[in-house]
């Protein structure tokens, strides 16, 4: 058995190779890919050569658990139907849609645990959004927003727009979602309990703040969260800088007004609610919500596999317009 992976050459460079598959195991099973979703954040810093050496890829994904040295596969966001199982007693899994954790690649071996099941009222394509709803549920569980806070968003890339709609959900004083981008902007016109604004906008004011969140990939922001947030404000620092220099003024305002600058990562539970929330509980939270927040309109470019490079040329360009790339692995 073959597969064809995505392999990151070097910085600029990636490329299809075709690999050997070993036949699975008893408790494992051979998946077919579907679609393959970008985590563009993330892989823009890998195209880029902006992934820190030092750093493992990724420490919840066997297949990323070594340094970002080239050349390496990557990805994240693999939907398929189990093809084949290597024992009878898992023939019943043959045929069923599924969502595995796994590098860009059209087919994969992988153990039966790691099998995410999906519901038949998705979509495959709709499926790939849903690693972005689990990132974007656990920055709203570390922040843990409150009724009549002012509520400050930055950023509205795809796990920006949909943070932004679970905010809405909740009975907050005042929402305003930020972003430079007018085509992103665009994108979450329709959240009515929403103020959508560049920025630079006025409504962006200093000192209102209870909580932020910094999902934009921009330093800038981050220091304008810290600026604009109110007494014992909380932002929630939900992007990843990979090699990016982060300065930031902390001598003005910020142990005055007691700060919180909170971290927030998908790859982990925060401690405070790991007694009642798993892996399992959140993945079923954010199944559920996008059962009921479809929005195909946020997968705004499928793109053939053999094809990939332009997906990362895409993603490195300033200001190009996109929200969710799609690899169609068929």
């Amino acid at each position: 058995m073959t597969a064809r992976q995505l392999i990151f050459l070097k910085p600029g460079k990636i490329e299809i190779r075709e690999i050997k598959l070993k036949e699975p195991s008893a408790d494992e099973v051979l998946v077919k890919a579907f679609f393959c979703g970008i985590s563009s954040g993330t892989e823009k810093l890998a195209y880029n050569g902006e992934f820190p050496e030092s750093l493992l890829l990724d420490e919840s994904i066997d297949e990323l658990l070594v340094k970002a040295e080239y050349p390496f596969s990557y990805g994240y966001i693999l939907i398929g139907e189990v093809q084949k199982a290597g024992s009878k007693e898992n023939e019943h899994l043959a045929g069923r849609r599924v969502l595995v954790f796994h590098p860009h690649q059209d087919a994969a071996v992988v153990n039966i645990k790691r099998l995410i099941f999906l519901p038949e009222d998705l979509s495959p394509e709709i499926c790939v959004l849903l690693p972005n709803c689990e990132t974007a549920l656990t920055f709203i569980l570390d922040s843990a927003p409150l009724m009549g806070e002012n509520v400050c968003l930055y950023g509205l890339g795809l796990v920006g727009q949909i943070a932004a709609r679970m905010l809405s959900s909740f009975p907050l004083g005042k929402l305003i979602l930020t972003d430079p981008s007018e085509y992103r902007r665009i994108f979450a016109s329709d959240i009515k309990s929403g103020l959508v604004v560049s920025n630079n906008d006025a409504a962006v004011k200093a000192g209102e703040f209870d909580l932020s969140f910094e999902l934009s990939g921009n330093p800038e922001a981050l220091q304008s969260a810290v600026n604009n947030a109110s007494y014992d404000g909380r932002i929630i620092v939900g992007s990843w800088y990979g090699t990016k220099n982060v300065s930031l003024d902390l001598g003005t305002n910020f142990h005055r007004k007691r700060l919180s600058l909170i971290s927030s990562q998908v790859s982990t539970i925060a401690p405070v609610l790991r007694g009642r929330w798993d892996f399992s509980r959140r993945m079923e939270t954010a199944v559920k919500w996008l059962s009921s927040n479809q929005n195909h309109s946020w997968i705004t470019h499928t793109i053939p596999f053999d094809n990939a490079s332009a997906a990362y040329e895409m993603i490195n360009e300033p200001d190009s317009k996109y929200l969710q790339i799609v690899f169609d692995m068929k």
